[in-house]
């Protein structure tokens, strides 16, 4: 389509700025996956128990020791 011509009655193709627009960020969604995960961290960020602390000491360990 030339760049001259209308595509809608009252704007031209070269009046379109994308320049505040974070392109990637609107194309895949990132603002608003930021959106529903943040709250989600903010409930979760109590510090883990003894516990499973431990167990995830102990699985690293056996993970690092196969290699």
């Amino acid at each position: 389509m030339p760049m001259d011509k209308n595509f809608t009655r009252f704007l031209r193709y070269y009046q379109i700025d994308t320049s505040a627009v974070d392109l990637f960020s609107d194309a895949f969604g990132y603002e608003y996956s930021l959106q529903e995960m943040i709250p989600g961290f903010i409930s979760i960020s109590e510090k883990p128990g003894d516990r499973i602390v431990n167990k995830l000491l102990l699985a690293i360990d056996r993970a690092v020791d196969k290699y």
